[in-house]
């Protein structure tokens, strides 16, 4: 999953226009002869989008993502993650389609890399950054409401693995191509940062552990079975630990599947993206539909029994129909959790610079919308549950470490530019590290760059905002009465036996609740 913050100030600026223009939807839809019902009113929605668009535009001061990818990316969250990356999970989270786009699963809070590694990432307005601490507070130290209650323990740990064989046109995430030789040194940095962490912070026996990147996968078979074992015998992972590793399909081999079984990775997340070659081209990646396909039977042939895998839409050049073929394709194969995620175009990227030198068409909003369409369809007829904005699973296989983050649960991330959130239930506080290898490697086994504090108001809001990223919802905090209201009046959300869920139309404009809560 990734998060991206701009300062409250510029939001609170925008927040007037963006709900006029979900109030001009409304209106809108309504006047329309059988649309009230439907998820979205097209040419209404474009004026929201717009201003949500506007809105993403200001510079941002923070571009690291998660949880989840995701989340993912993570995404990927509050959480973040170097795009827990998640990808929020590299956050890897998950936004609907506009005219802005990013593959980012992740979300605001948690989503590292990935929310998850393009996962869409809501907007989180970056709540003033101040200089961390070298460690969380002591216990003594009372948060703005007070005494402050017990740090709850970290059950969730996210690794990022920064390194790439080549950097695809679309990717901002914290990854870098040509490293390679750095591993075994940033192998030993990652272990010295565990081993600090271990003895500083608060653990419990970990219910998830999540690789993220860059390209977990890279990592050659003895370096990744030396760190899957070093995670072992420094913290108690549970026995039934889900443990994800982010795998591209032309670097999965069978000794590498192999040494991740034996280590314990009992969760594939396979980079696929698309099967389309025309789109696979524009985005730069360097596997094919044949390799997609040989790396999920081997690892499915080899005994792991659950994989994700990572789709991307509104690609230039993608037509509905060829969309349609790579879900078909991907539903082929029989996956157990599928991620889909918007492309959007990320300044500095090359794929960005493309775009506005002329050289990559603009994708139409409303194919953008169609697309989204089809997914749901598509995934819904096969038997996967959309439980979340941008990630989809058949029942049992939903991915744990993404809900971790988009439930504001502890996560500690370790490695370059990964992120770290903790709370004691009412305030929180997250913090990432430095970015670059090499500034990472020095820095180890202390490599914080900065952090936050999140006093009780904000840490709720993150912490609504990021629970109506999934079907489920969350409990109906107090205090968001003003906001919930206008989000209900706007068929966005509803509330049902105490809790709040987004409706289809609030999955599909999430970008609409953050700007709401935050």
């Amino acid at each position: 999953m990734r998060w991206c913050w701009t300062s409250n100030e510029q939001l609170v600026d925008l927040l007037p226009r963006v709900r006029q223009a979900g109030a001009e939807l409304a209106d809108q839809e309504r006047s329309v002869p059988g649309l009230p019902g439907a998820p979205l009113g097209r040419r209404a929605a474009r004026r929201a989008r717009a201003a949500v668009a506007e809105a993403r535009a200001i510079p941002l001061a923070e571009r690291q993502c998660r949880a989840d990818r995701a989340a993912d990316r993570a995404s990927g969250g509050p959480h973040g993650a170097a795009d827990q990356g998640a990808r929020l999970e590299r956050a890897r989270g998950g936004r609907p389609p506009a005219a802005r786009a990013r593959v980012s699963s992740g979300t605001a809070v948690h989503d590292q890399r990935r929310m998850s590694k393009h996962s869409s990432a809501p907007l989180t307005p970056a709540l003033r950054a101040e200089p961390v601490m070298d460690a969380l507070p002591a216990p003594s130290d009372c948060s703005p409401e007070g005494e402050r209650g017990e740090l709850q323990p970290f059950r969730h740990l996210y690794l990022h693995i920064p390194f790439c064989k080549h950097k695809c046109g679309y990717c901002d995430f914290n990854a870098y191509a040509g490293m390679d030789r750095l591993m075994p040194d940033y192998l030993d940095a990652l272990e010295r940062e565990l081993a600090f962490a271990r003895e500083r912070h608060p653990f419990q026996q970990l219910d998830t552990v999540y690789l993220g990147g860059g390209t977990p996968s890279l990592l050659p078979a003895d370096l990744m079975s030396r760190l899957l074992a070093f995670i072992r015998a420094t913290f108690n992972v549970a026995p039934d630990a889900e443990v994800t590793l982010e795998a591209n399909p032309a670097s999965t081999d069978e000794a590498k599947v192999a040494a991740w079984l034996e280590g314990g990775v009992n969760r594939l997340s396979l980079g696929v993206q698309g099967f389309d070659p025309r789109a696979l081209a524009v985005l730069e990646r360097k596997t094919d539909a044949a390799q997609a396909t040989r790396a999920f039977g081997l690892a499915r042939a080899m005994g792991v029994a659950n994989i994700s895998i990572d789709l991307i839409y509104a690609v230039p050049y993608q037509s509905l129909e060829t969309w349609l073929d790579t879900l078909r394709r991907a539903i082929a194969l029989e996956p157990d959790h599928v991620s889909t995620y918007c492309l959007s175009f990320e300044e500095g990227t090359l794929l960005y610079r493309r775009r506005a030198e002329g050289r990559v068409p603009e994708v139409e909003t409303d194919l953008q919308w169609d697309q989204l369409d089809a997914a749901c369809t598509e995934l819904e007829a096969a038997g996967f549950r959309r439980y979340e904005v941008s990630n989809w699973a058949h029942a049992g296989f939903e991915s744990r470490h993404n809900q971790a983050y988009w439930r504001c649960r502890p996560v500690y991330g370790a490695g370059a530019g990964a992120h770290s959130y903790a709370t004691d239930g009412a305030t929180a506080w997250r913090w990432w590290n430095v970015a670059r290898p090499r500034e990472y490697i020095a820095a180890a086994p202390s490599p914080r760059a900065d952090g936050e504090e999140l006093d009780a108001r904000k840490a709720a809001a993150e912490s609504l905002m990021l629970g109506l990223r999934m079907v489920d919802g969350t409990a109906v905090p107090p205090g968001f009465d003003g906001e919930l209201g206008r989000l209900q009046r706007d068929g966005l959300v509803r509330r049902i036996d105490g809790r709040v869920v987004p409706t289809r139309r609030g999955l599909d404009l999430h970008n609409q609740i953050a700007l709401a809560v935050l």
